[in-house]
């Protein structure tokens, strides 16, 4: 975070883990001011963060752990909480100063990398990375096949209506040649 010449903090104004960051903003004790006196109770630890820090030590189920900490089920544990994208340089391995994307892109090497364990946050990351775009891959497949399908669908209806509009057009056609309308002469109306 970005540090400051004069800091101003109020310990009793904050929330959980907010009092610490704040303080630490300032360059020094001497450019840190308290409005009133700091106590213990000022420094608190957010319950939840609590939580997650005991469930991962303890080597709980990620799935277990995300729903014990509530609104922070989304954090991304098995990449030790960091995010990664497209451009994320591998620093270990075969793919050592490439991206995580060029990592993606070899078909073969994917799957072993998935296998691997260990502790490595960086191998941990990578997994994660890599789980990612094999699900947004799978989910853009199946947005692509139900786009299909229903194009399929939309030709099939188109294919069917044109049929049914040449049959209807021919009975049409051919009961106007065979006098069946019934509106003219000798079509059983009564002869003046």
């Amino acid at each position: 975070g970005k540090t400051l010449d004069n800091v101003v903090v109020d310990p009793a104004s904050f929330t959980d883990g907010q009092t610490y960051v704040a303080i630490s903003r300032s360059r020094s004790l001497q450019t840190l001011r308290l409005v009133m006196p700091a106590s213990k109770d000022d420094f608190r630890v957010n319950p939840a963060a609590i939580t997650l820090r005991m469930g991962l030590l303890e080597g709980a189920p990620h799935a277990e752990i995300r729903k014990d900490v509530g609104h922070w089920r989304n954090l991304a544990i098995d990449g030790e909480g960091v995010p990664v994208g497209h451009f994320s340089k591998i620093t270990f391995g075969k793919y050592k100063g490439r991206t995580y994307k060029e990592v993606a892109e070899d078909a073969r090497y994917v799957p072993w990398v998935l296998r691997q364990g260990g502790p490595s946050p960086q191998l941990k990351r990578l997994q994660t990375y890599l789980r990612k775009v094999k699900e947004e891959e799978r989910e853009a497949a199946e947005v692509e096949a139900t786009k299909s399908m229903a194009v399929g669908k939309e030709e099939s209806q188109t294919e069917v209506k044109e049929e049914s509009h040449s049959e209807v057009k021919e009975e049409s056609q051919t009961g106007e040649r065979g006098g069946g309308g019934g509106g003219g002469r000798g079509g059983g109306g009564h002869e003046e």
